[in-house]
């Protein structure tokens, strides 16, 4: 019997199809984990906190503070050995304008968006040694991981992965966790403030924050190294850039007011993904909170996944 044979265009066209599916599935059909309730007994008062599937509560973590949800403000997810923060739903001013200090024309137009749903954002990107504990020392993936030579002085099971887009995607599709849109990203970033950085629109107290200008041969250092921002994330400023789920667009006119990502520019061989926050090599201006990039096959990126939960 002799097989159908079918135009090559067709098989070129599937896989195109499938990809774009692949991402769309990954932030338009959110997976939201229903939330377990705990009974936590701290100095005489007794306190229900709801913390998602595969999660444990963190030690004198305590019910998030910004809203009624009654979610755990810090939570262990066990499977991928992540520690998550909560993230409020909300509206920010998403972007920058002409009078903020290094602003480039990709972060136009300055736009309000509406974060919909609440929910959790690694409390730092994904580590060396989390990676290694859940894919094995000799998983083919380790070939794009720089052997790093960090600082004798810091441990190199918690300095930041930096890893090729697919390679983070394909670590949160295995724990049922994404990626966070851009949106979100800098939501997360800004912690409910308007200024250039977390802190304030001062260069001069970046360096409390943040890990920047240092030469490019300086390995990645250490997580949780600096201060946190007002939501208890480390890291967003500095240190690593972090891959969102987007790809990149040259500005805001096709972003979404509702936070999420933008993946449809068409089809592309060499799709653009964003990265945000700038890394330790970056000048202070790249380290803003508005501030954008975009890479395809870089393995100089690192990553913070996300996941959304029930209200």
């Amino acid at each position: 019997m002799h097989g159908c044979k079918f135009p090559r265009w067709i098989g070129f066209l599937s896989v195109a199809l499938a990809f774009i599916l692949g991402l769309s599935a990954g932030i338009l059909h959110i997976i939201r984990r229903p939330p377990e309730i705990v009974v936590v007994y701290r100095s005489g008062w007794i306190q229900d906190i709801r913390i998602p599937q595969d999660c444990i509560l963190c030690e004198d973590a305590s019910v998030e503070p910004f809203t009624n949800t009654g979610y755990a403000q810090e939570i262990h997810h066990v499977p991928s050995g992540t520690t998550f923060v909560f993230i409020p739903a909300g509206q920010f001013l998403m972007g920058s304008d002409g009078d903020e200090i290094g602003h480039e024309s990709d972060e136009e137009p300055k736009h309000r968006v509406t974060i919909t749903h609440p929910f959790y954002l690694a409390k730092h990107e994904v580590t060396m040694g989390q990676w290694q504990s859940q894919y094995g020392e000799g998983d083919h993936r380790e070939m794009s991981v720089p052997q790093s030579d960090a600082s004798k002085s810091e441990d190199e099971s918690a300095i930041p992965l930096e890893v090729h887009w697919d390679e983070a995607w394909d670590f949160c599709q295995r724990y049922r966790l994404r990626l966070p849109s851009e949106a979100e990203w800098e939501y997360a970033c800004r912690a409910g403030t308007t200024s250039s950085y977390c802190f304030g629109d001062d260069q001069d107290d970046l360096s409390d924050y943040a890990w920047y200008g240092e030469d490019s041969s300086v390995p990645p250092h250490q997580v949780c190294s600096k201060t946190p921002n007002a939501w208890g994330l480390f890291d967003m400023h500095g240190n690593v850039a972090e891959w969102c789920f987007d790809s990149y667009a040259s500005d805001y006119s096709t972003s979404r007011g509702d936070g999420r990502a933008v993946t449809d520019h068409g089809i592309s061989p060499r799709l653009c993904f964003v990265i945000r926050g700038g890394a330790r090599h970056s000048c202070a201006t790249s380290c803003r909170s508005a501030s954008r990039g975009c890479e395809y096959r870089w393995s100089g990126a690192g990553f913070r996944p996300a996941f959304t939960v029930e209200q």
